[in-house]
Formats: structure tokens, C-alpha cells, sequence
């Protein structure tokens, strides 16, 4: 499952986080940059997080206790243009 995280400042300070996952994350994440206009003076940093390591709790039931991702960071023109899609995005962070 794919999952992004989107990190926003707005005039020089750190404004919000946002997680996204889910059915169409691609379609979201490019909803959530057009929410988030350079003009209202937001820059946004996106990075696609893959999964890497869950710690489990096993007995009766299982539970997770931790999920440790790999982020890779996505250029935002580059999302908006292709959807979140990740094939020949430069690993980069830009602004809107």
C-alpha cells in the first residue's frame, strides 16, 4: 500500500503534517498540493514512505506496536503531473 507524507510550512513555519494512505493515495495526494497554494505562502515536502520493518505482539491476539518506513522524497511538480506516480521522479523536496 502506498503512503505519503506530506510536511507543510507556511511563512518560514512548520504548519502541519499530513499522512496519506489509503484506496487512491495518488489522487489525494495531488488534491492535498492544490489545497496548499506557494500564494498563500505554503511550501510543501512530500515523501513516499515504504514499509520496512513492523514489530509485532503475538499472544492471544496480535497487535503492532511499531512500523518503521523508508521515505523517499518526491518532487511536487513532479506528483501533481503524474499523480503521486513514482516512476523518474527526482528525489527531491521543492516547493510548490
Amino acid at each position: 500500500m502506498k503512503r505519503y507524507k506530506v510536511s507543510l510550512t507556511r511563512h518560514g513555519c512548520h504548519w502541519c503534517e499530513i499522512v496519506i494512505e489509503g484506496r487512491e493515495p495518488d489522487k489525494a495526494l495531488a488534491d492535498t498540493i492544490g489545497r496548499f497554494p506557494a500564494e498563500d505562502g505554503f511550501v510543501l515536502s512530500i515523501c513516499e514512505e515504504t514499509e520496512q520493518c513492523r514489530i509485532v505482539e503475538v499472544g492471544a491476539t496480535a497487535r503492532v506496536l511499531s512500523v518503521t518506513y523508508e521515505k523517499t522524497p518526491i518532487d511536487v511538480a513532479t506528483a501533481v503531473n503524474t499523480g503521486g506516480d513514482r516512476q523518474s521522479r527526482p528525489s527531491t523536496t521543492n516547493r510548490v
